[in-house]
């Protein structure tokens, strides 16, 4: 959270593509925490987002389709407060300092090559997973 004056806190979503999962917290998140500084990479970016997860995400009014699948490199790892795995893999192995972060791992199940109602579970418990974060770095002041 932030207070007058402040920063935004900076927050990034891992996935191993950036076209499904990470892009959808993305999404979520600027329009549940649109004081956050939102961005999301993947460990082997697939380089386009998946039609599916714009689809779901166009059902509740998030328009993702702008959004772009990036690399770890593009993105500075190291200058996050908030640093979430989206499943698959523990933060440990891409968090270079983890002390003063928030690192979570977060276990969603990766919908590439399911159908849509998969992508709108997936969508809807990453929207829960990330109004519990909202809460919880509000009780602890970030």
């Amino acid at each position: 959270m932030t207070g007058k004056g402040e920063t935004p806190l900076t927050v990034l979503f891992v996935c191993v593509a950036n076209c499904c999962r990470s892009q959808m917290a993305e999404g979520l998140a600027r329009q549940l925490a649109p004081d956050w500084m939102v961005q999301s990479a993947g460990l082997l970016p697939a380089g386009y987002i998946s039609p599916h997860a714009i689809a779901v995400m166009e059902e509740i009014g998030i328009d993702i389709s702008g959004q772009r699948s990036k690399g770890l490199d593009e993105v500075d790892v190291d200058g996050m407060q908030v640093v979430i795995s989206m499943g698959g893999f523990p933060t440990s192995d891409f968090v270079s300092r983890p002390d003063g972060k928030v690192a979570e791992d977060w276990s969603v199940a990766d919908p590439i090559g399911h159908g849509l109602e998969f992508y709108r579970q997936v969508r809807d418990q990453i929207r829960a997973q990330i109004e519990a974060l909202r809460a919880q770095l509000a009780e602890t002041g970030l």
